[in-house]
């Protein structure tokens, strides 16, 4: 986006946890834009090559540096090529648009991560587990409460758990986290 908005050179995007820099460059002769990425170390940054003109933006959250955005123009083509207070000014909307994709990423990442712990958690732990819906019906069932009940998820998936256990079905008001004894259906 920043080589078509700015109709500089090239651009490239180095974050600072990732062993990976992300470069987009445009072909003189056809004026398309050529992306790819190479590992850190692996090639010079083509930003910082001599012979370029180079802008430079930190990419970060407000609270963590996640990287750093540049674009470059040729300084031997476009020898009197500046970056105008325009174009510092959109490539400082870009690379607050490329942190906040760049961040909501890092989050959704760690968010799947989080989840797999959890589902393997709940899948392998020898205490019976279910999950509710808001409704009180049943929408997870781990395989320690199917070896406890006798019953499959696909039998109980979507009744209410007051089928299973009529003191159960206190579950779905209870506000604060609490303790509840209760006798729950089997199979048998």
């Amino acid at each position: 986006a920043a080589c078509d908005v700015l109709q500089v050179g090239g651009a490239e995007v180095r974050l600072f946890e990732v062993e990976h820099t992300w470069c987009a460059e445009r072909d003189d002769a056809t004026g398309t834009v050529a992306t790819g990425s190479h590992a850190v170390g692996s090639a010079s940054s083509r930003a910082q090559d001599v012979g370029r003109v180079t802008y430079t933006v930190p990419l970060g959250n407000g609270t963590t540096a996640l990287g750093e955005m540049s674009v470059w123009v040729l300084r031997q083509r476009e020898s009197s090529r500046t970056f105008s207070r325009r174009d510092r000014g959109l490539l400082d909307m870009l690379g607050h648009q490329a942190a906040t994709a760049i961040d909501n990423a890092m989050l959704a990442t760690q968010s799947a991560l989080h989840q797999r712990t959890i589902n393997q958690v709940f899948e392998h732990s020898s205490e019976g587990m279910f999950v509710l819906d808001r409704r009180g019906r049943v929408c997870g069932w781990n395989p320690a409460m199917r070896a406890i009940s006798g019953f499959e998820l696909a039998t109980v998936d979507t009744s209410p758990i007051s089928l299973l256990s009529p003191q159960l079905a206190a579950i779905t008001n209870a506000i604060e986290p609490g303790t509840i004894e209760a006798v729950i259906s089997t199979a048998d």
